[in-house]
């Protein structure tokens, strides 16, 4: 049973690394690339940030450059972009470290229940959210390790013979 939680909790302890490591990269690409923009002179060479867009709006941001604007609402938009960027960085940044302790899978985990409950529209005060996850929490946490627990000789039957079909 111990080794399930432990199995589960390295899980989480790496996807939170990866993920705030891979959100901290983009951005720091995305900084790069607009750097180059700034000082752009007229909207044809603004063109190549166009598709950058989508990369852009993951990270929440309103503005965008687009065919149809004006030079000057382009070259705004991508200068304020750029300073949206940088202010972002920092963040992502603190996140990824904050992520390296090795207890932060452990909170995350633990605020699962009530996180869950104020994406679907409840609206919890402090307490009530803290007893929901002194409740929930530990429940969640015992059925995923039960089921880690069933599924552990399935996986590994699973993975060996994917292995050996890929190399036999």
């Amino acid at each position: 049973m111990v080794d399930q939680l432990l199995i589960v909790l390295l899980f989480f302890y790496g996807y939170w690394i990866l993920l705030y490591l891979n959100r901290w990269f983009k951005i720091k690409k995305l900084i790069n690339k607009f750097s180059k923009y700034v000082k752009a002179q007229t909207n044809q060479e603004l063109k190549p940030l166009i598709s950058l867009m989508p990369q852009v709006k993951k990270f929440h941001i309103s503005q965008e450059i687009s065919h149809g604007a004006s030079f000057e609402t382009n070259r705004f938009n991508a200068h304020s972009i750029y300073t949206l960027l940088l202010d972002k960085e920092p963040y992502t940044k603190d996140k990824l470290f904050t992520s390296l302790n090795p207890f932060y899978p452990l909170k995350m985990i633990f605020w699962l229940p009530s996180r869950f409950l104020k994406a679907s529209g409840w609206v919890l005060k402090d307490g009530t959210a803290i007893l929901i996850n002194c409740i929930l929490a530990p429940l969640i946490t015992l059925i995923v390790t039960t089921l880690v627990d069933l599924l552990t000789d399935d996986v590994k039957h699973v993975i060996l013979e994917l292995w050996r079909q890929l190399f036999p």
